[in-house]
């Protein structure tokens, strides 16, 4: 018979290492963060300004704290969440939606 207090330690470890093999490398997307494939929900866009830099935020509006800019012409991609006219950026940051051409032609 198996102590009752034993099995009690060893399974919920034994199931953790499961878990753990079983979820390795799901839902990592360093390697496709910046290439036109295996996008889900997310989107490619261009930064579109009169040549000035486009402010990131660290929310979505100007209240926020700015963490850094991007260039005019500047491809980013987006994370598909929106909040009132403005685009999350996929690596982290909000900028305002008005300054991005969601839907440009590419040429290769």
């Amino acid at each position: 018979m198996i102590n009752p207090w034993l099995l009690g330690l060893v399974l919920p470890l034994v199931g953790l290492g499961l878990l753990w093999l079983w979820t390795k490398g799901r839902g990592s997307d360093k390697h496709d963060r910046h290439t036109r494939k295996n996008l889900g929900n997310r989107s490619e866009a261009i930064v579109r300004t009169r040549g000035d830099r486009l402010e990131i935020y660290s929310g979505p509006g100007t209240t926020y704290r700015i963490t850094g800019n991007l260039r005019n012409g500047q491809q980013v991609i987006l994370s598909g969440r929106y909040n009132n006219n403005w685009a999350e950026l996929a690596d982290g940051g909000w900028v305002p939606l008005q300054y991005l051409e969601t839907n440009p032609q590419y040429t290769y």
